[in-house]
């Protein structure tokens, strides 16, 4: 709201779609009424067709989960978002050098949108290496080129039980935390 950059998109885990809905009417309500926030929780609640410029109606927020967000992708993209919200964006990670389906189709989404916020209380929950495709979208090439490379910088890999190298201890935590 500060931005007064809108449409909006959110995307979260879908268990808490209806709570952003109602936090967003909750502390916006001169600038949010129900008609102004869309939940998507099926293919049922696509939005409009459409790509006219004012085909959103009255939805100035779209609130969608992660997997929607993915299966959804044609439907969303080319909406002229102007402000997305990512919420435990934590979730947004890089396996064997390759995104995710959701991932691709989230950074994806994210890409033409000129204000993103990511939002996580736990950037890396399993592994500190997963914080490098949230940091390469927001800062391209900080932390590296590449996933690869950004782990032979900061990994000190361990031998697993069936000899194949995995990711360790970070060697550099001080500097990955600067």
């Amino acid at each position: 709201a500060a931005y007064d950059s809108w449409p909006v998109l959110v995307i979260c885990p879908a268990s808490v779609r209806l709570v952003w809905a109602e936090e967003l009417e909750r502390w916006l309500p001169e600038l949010l009424r129900p008609r102004n926030v869309h939940v998507v929780f099926s293919s049922n609640d696509m939005l409009p067709q459409s790509r006219a410029p004012d085909s959103l109606g009255d939805i100035r927020v779209c609130v969608v989960s992660f997997a929607m967000a993915r299966l959804l992708f044609e439907n969303l993209s080319g909406r002229g978002w102007r402000s997305a919200i990512v919420d435990e964006s934590h979730a947004l990670r890089i396996h064997d050098g390759k995104p995710s389906a959701v991932t691709q189709a989230v950074l994806t989404l994210l890409r033409p949108i000129p204000r993103v916020l990511m939002l996580s209380g736990t950037p890396s929950a399993s592994n500190y290496l997963d914080i490098y495709a949230q940091a390469d979208f927001l800062c391209p090439g900080f932390l590296g080129g590449s996933r690869r490379e950004f782990a032979k910088y900061f990994d000190e890999p361990t031998l697993s039980t069936s000899n194949h190298l995995v990711s360790g201890r970070c060697k550099r935590g001080w500097e990955l935390a600067l």
